[in-house]
């Protein structure tokens, strides 16, 4: 079970994008006087009116971490986690582990990947169908669809890394 607890930190830290800026690139700037009559770069318009669709992709995000919220989900690894453990020892290790994961943290970092990779068209739909009957039984399903099939990939993955260990 511990390798799925692996899975789930993998899969986490990936879903949370890098960005890299390369130094010193040139860019053409073009200017424009602004209705104040102050002078105003094309770079500096365009970085304005990309902040301000992060800003509303931001809300959006925050506004579905409100229907969907992360520390439920890593509550659950947890207690997945923890039922493999032996029963004395379960309550130490789920207090040692909520102490050491950072749920706020989490929960920003996990806002702020949902701003950068959705767009606000797909973040508003995600709102509309997740905050709906359907969507938040669908939700609440998905933990079980994933249960049903994890027996068959864990099968699989089995097979795999043993065929690949004798050189099949």
């Amino acid at each position: 079970m511990i390798r799925y607890f692996l899975l789930f930190v993998i899969l986490i830290s990936f879903s949370i994008p890098a960005f890299a800026q390369e130094e010193g690139t040139a860019s053409v700037v073009s200017e424009v006087k602004t209705a104040e009559g102050q002078i105003e770069s094309a770079d500096d318009m365009a970085t304005n009116a990309q902040d301000a669709a992060y800003e509303a992709r931001l809300k959006l995000s925050k506004d579905m971490h409100e229907i969907w919220p992360v520390r439920p989900k890593i509550e659950k690894a947890l207690d997945s986690i923890a039922a493999q453990i032996d029963a004395q020892e379960r309550a130490r290790f789920k207090a040692a582990m909520r102490k050491a994961i950072n749920f706020g943290g989490v929960e920003q970092a996990s806002i702020e990947a949902m701003a950068d990779i959705f767009t606000a068209e797909e973040l508003t739909a995600m709102i509309a169908f997740y905050g709906s009957k359907e969507g938040r039984s669908v939700s609440f399903k998905t933990d079980d669809y994933q249960r049903a099939l994890q027996p068959v990939l864990v099968k699989m993955i089995d097979k795999a890394i043993l065929d690949t260990k004798l050189g099949q």
